[in-house]
């Protein structure tokens, strides 16, 4: 009776740990823009540099990237939802020209650039597979790459700060106007419990001022992206938020580079503060996955107004 107890209990963990669904995420180094094609199926309607794909619980998938420059040659590779362990993670594939070595390639590649382990969600998605009423996009007969494990290949943090501060050094110039200000002394004629209220309720919008030039932004964008983990990534963004204004639009692609749902909502609550357009604001809805998230972002926004 114990070994069949035993082999029931084996069965049961493997079904649910099969169950746990997966995201990927595909970005290009250069910015190139592409479609995402897994198992024939197209999970993007336009193409994008970076594109998320999320509740897969199949064990590995066909993926094909095909680039909106035709002249770009398109990348098919199998990939995993499973790491040497067997267990579900999360994982983020960088498309680009350079090789294992660091040397420029003349052909797009595409490798692992981070993964982390992938939770159990208390409320499973209705429809974990690739959307089947999307666009079907037949593909060629192929013979199947053999997958390989990706070293771990860190971004220097330093790189990335430095890039973002050239960016951010120009923004706060149209900012200031090149002469920052002294800061006043209201403080000192402030109520007794104004240190309690802001603590209790964030400032809203500040002194308005210009959005981040796209000459600027993109090489910010590319720092951001460049990290290898999302907690890099976020820490990253928020320097850059920091110290500039930045529109809706430049928001919703700083977005685009987080995998998880909590991340893009922290983020969106504290990046509107310093949007130059909170008009656009709900532009952001469909940054989402669950209506939960875009309700919670409209019920802090109303807060701050």
């Amino acid at each position: 009776m114990k070994p069949i107890s035993l082999f029931f209990c084996v069965l049961f963990s493997g079904l649910l740990q099969a169950q746990v669904p997966v995201n990927f995420t595909f970005f290009s180094e250069e910015g190139e823009r592409f479609w995402v094609i897994l198992d024939g199926v197209r999970q993007n309607d336009v193409p994008a540099a970076n594109v998320v794909v999320e509740h897969l619980t199949k064990l590995s998938y066909r993926a094909k990237i095909i680039f909106e420059d035709d002249k770009i040659k398109s990348i098919s590779q199998t990939v995993l939802t499973r790491d040497v362990d067997d267990k579900p993670v999360h994982t983020s594939y960088i498309i680009t020209r350079r090789t294992w070595t660091g040397k420029v390639g003349k052909k797009m590649s595409m490798r692992v650039s981070s993964f982390e382990e992938a939770r159990p969600v208390a409320v499973p998605p209705s429809n974990p597979q690739p959307d089947q009423n999307k666009s079907i996009v037949p593909e060629e007969e192929q013979t199947p790459e053999i997958p390989i494990e990706a070293p771990d290949f860190t971004q220097q943090q330093e790189t990335a700060i430095a890039l973002l501060q050239q960016a951010t050094d120009k923004a706060e110039k149209l900012i200031t106007g090149g002469n920052p200000e002294p800061a006043t002394k209201n403080a000192e004629h402030s109520q007794p419990n104004r240190n309690k209220r802001q603590r209790q309720e964030p400032q809203t919008k500040k002194a308005p001022c210009e959005s981040m030039s796209e000459a600027d932004f993109k090489p910010a964008l590319r720092a951001i992206a460049n990290q290898s983990f999302e907690d890099g990534r976020l820490s990253v963004a928020r320097q850059l938020i920091s110290a500039s204004c930045i529109s809706t639009e430049q928001i919703k692609e700083i977005i685009a580079l987080f995998s998880f749902e909590k991340t893009r909502l922290d983020f969106a609550k504290e990046a509107w503060h310093k949007t130059t357009d909170p008009q656009r604001y709900f532009l952001l809805n469909d940054s989402f996955s669950f209506s939960s998230s875009t309700k919670e972002l409209t019920d802090y926004i109303t807060q701050q107004q």
